[in-house]
């Protein structure tokens, strides 16, 4: 009863969004990749063209680090208690986001549910595809697909990736362990420089 995005109504003059009072909005699938890219625009507006902008976890960098080479990100092994590399991405002048349920789910009667919701059921989704990062241009968009894989789990993923030529990084449950996959398009970008 809480969702629908076709019960919303947008007001450009005010600017408002109304929506019925028991109506829930959640941004957080696009909003902190769109600061990101507010912000990086505005660095560029002020001549700045070496920069890292991360809002919770969401990433655009430009230009060169401060040691003069391309910026190195890490891909978190999709632990809850850990903050182990599991992989690296080596990039500039693009964005990088992560979507996965390692961080935020919640456990009834012993099963752990992931805070993705499928919104062709409305459910939680339920699947072994644990993290999935994407490089793209665009924080927002980046957040946006990285979410949106997530939620289609490690085969549809990876066949969307390829269609759309997305630079992807897969991560999915194995048993105890993980299983990492990539895009051609990520290939370049993992490993050191």
């Amino acid at each position: 009863e809480q969702v629908g995005q076709q019960r919303l109504e947008f007001d450009a003059a005010a600017p408002a969004l109304k929506k019925p009072a028991a109506m829930a909005v959640d941004f957080s699938s696009i909003a902190k990749g769109y600061g990101v890219d507010k912000i990086a625009e505005w660095l560029q507006s002020q001549g700045i063209e070496d920069y890292l902008v991360e809002i919770g976890g969401e990433i655009r960098v430009a230009g060169l680090n401060p040691h003069g080479r391309r910026w190195r990100v890490a891909v978190e092994k999709p632990e809850p208690m850990t903050r182990e590399m599991i992989a690296a991405v080596t990039l500039t002048d693009a964005a990088i986001a992560t979507s996965g349920d390692y961080r935020n789910y919640f456990e009834v009667d012993g099963v752990r549910y992931s805070h993705s919701i499928d919104p062709r059921s409305g459910a939680p989704v339920r699947h072994d595809l644990v993290s999935v990062t994407v490089v793209h241009p665009s924080s927002a968009l980046a957040d946006a697909w990285a979410t949106a894989l997530t939620v289609l789990g490690p085969e549809r993923a990876m066949d969307v990736a390829l269609k759309q030529d997305l630079a992807v990084y897969l991560i999915s449950r194995d048993g105890e362990d993980f299983r990492s996959d990539s895009s051609p398009a990520m290939e370049p970008l993992l490993g050191m420089e």
